[in-house]
């Protein structure tokens, strides 16, 4: 069984950027967008119980508007409301949008469903969100949020699998090369996973990520 440790949500970064507030009608009133900007700089100045409560009257005035819900999302994802993120993800996905806002909307509820071990949820939002994606750098990271699903459903193969498309995609990403690394470690794949992670430099990790892979690997080649 893999230890989900391994996978810290943190690996899962958003690397689709927010769209929605700009993706909305040009026929948008001008007192939405002024809430918006109000809310978006409650937001920025470390306020985001304030940036929460006009957003939610936002999304009640304006029930069509993807925006307000998308940054309810988020908010309630960096809060910890894992639970409360993925609905509103999930609502947001579900309203007309461009591609790019539903990708994104899928991936954030792909990103909370694994937040709380549900991983056939986020494998079914996660697959949502590749069908809509085409950049290599974005598709990696939703692929690689696919491998970590795997992973916590312990299909090892299927994991692996992903991890190998991932890093095909974007062969220069760290978090997912070590997220790779560690799958193998806790798979059995020693040998493997030696390969890989001595196959980049000590500068091609990120924070602890050297230290730590490296400390795992001498671990279980001491068992």
């Amino acid at each position: 069984m893999l230890v989900r440790a391994a996978y810290p949500i943190v690996v899962l970064a958003a690397a689709i950027t927010l769209h929605a507030c700009r993706s909305a009608p040009d026929a948008m009133d001008r007192a939405l967008m002024q809430g918006l900007q109000v809310a978006e700089a409650a937001l920025a100045a470390g306020q985001p119980d304030v940036a929460r409560k006009l957003y939610q009257s936002l999304a009640e005035r304006h029930p069509d508007v993807p925006a307000p819900r998308l940054r309810l999302a988020h908010i309630a994802f960096e809060q910890g409301d894992f639970r409360a993120a993925r609905g509103h993800f999930v609502d947001v996905a579900n309203m007309p949008s461009a591609a790019r806002v539903e990708a994104e909307a899928w991936y954030g509820a792909g990103r909370a469903a694994l937040s709380i071990n549900d991983g056939q949820d986020a494998i079914a939002h996660f697959r949502r969100a590749r069908i809509l994606v085409e950049g290599p750098a974005e598709a990696a990271w939703i692929v690689n949020g696919l491998a970590v699903a795997a992973s916590i459903e312990a299909d090892h193969a299927r994991a692996e699998a992903h991890y190998a498309e991932a890093i095909e995609l974007d062969p220069k990403n760290p978090r997912i090369v070590a997220n790779y690394v560690r799958l193998l470690v806790e798979a059995g794949q020693i040998k493997k996973a030696v390969q890989m992670y001595t196959s980049q430099e000590a500068s091609f990790w990120r924070d602890d990520d050297e230290r730590n892979l490296r400390g795992l690997i001498q671990a279980h080649q001491q068992d």
